[in-house]
């Protein structure tokens, strides 16, 4: 097996029509082909630039899709064509936070997410160190755009009566629904700045298994003798 034989990515096993629906395309359900449709998001990451056509044309000519399975078709020929462009060998090998912003680009791309947005992951509920991310702030910047939408809109002269109260009230600089301003970049306060050395103290002594903890001592050690 030569060096090229080693590196090479496995061609897509296109499943074929099962001998029920051999006559034709066969007819998905959400609900009973599960299997099918999660096995599409594997086979989109073995997918190459020359198969990424027959990999489309399997998720549209073999199937005939219904309301909710066809919203997985779309989905996995758009992940397909990423992981496409990822593996090419001289501009692909993105970064996990490449990744992240492909996410941003697609929600708004795609998904028509103009405005600025947060993605909440209710994940890290699980871990007291995220408690920052569920507080009710906002940045400047994007209060400050939220203020300039609302006097836009106000000049507009749209939107029913309650609704022009509302914008009327963020131009006058009442932050809406609870939230606080808060600049992220500026200088934590002492109280801050306590509560953050507390909460890594309590993560690292109750939280943190036993190993790990002894591991990130010895590499606070090293150097120091």
């Amino acid at each position: 097996m030569g060096k090229d034989d080693k590196n090479r990515v496995p061609d897509v096993k296109v499943e074929t029509v099962g001998s029920e629906n051999s006559s034709g395309p066969k007819s998905l359900n959400e609900s009973r082909d599960r299997k099918i449709l999660d096995q599409w998001f594997e086979d989109a990451k073995k997918v190459k630039l020359e198969t990424l056509h027959e990999f489309v044309r399997h998720l549209l000519k073999d199937y005939n899709h219904d309301y909710g399975t066809i919203v997985y078709a779309v989905t996995a020929a758009a992940v397909a064509a990423a992981w496409v462009v990822d593996a090419d060998p001289k501009q692909g090998g993105i970064t996990g936070f490449q990744a992240g912003v492909v996410n941003w680009k697609f929600l708004q791309h795609w998904g028509g997410m103009k405005t600025p947005m947060r993605l909440m992951k209710y994940g890290d509920l699980l871990y007291p160190q995220y408690a920052d991310r569920f507080q009710k702030t906002i940045g400047p910047g994007i209060w400050k755009w939220v203020q300039e939408e609302a006097q836009k809109n106000i000049k507009a002269d749209h939107g029913v009566k309650s609704v022009r109260r509302h914008w009327q009230s963020i131009v006058k600089g009442k932050v809406p629904f609870g939230f606080k301003v808060v600049d992220e970049h500026a200088e934590p306060s002492w109280f801050a700045k306590l509560i953050h050395r507390i909460r890594q103290w309590y993560c690292r002594t109750f939280l943190m298994p036993k190993s790990m903890n002894a591991k990130a001592m010895d590499g606070r050690n090293v150097g120091k003798e």
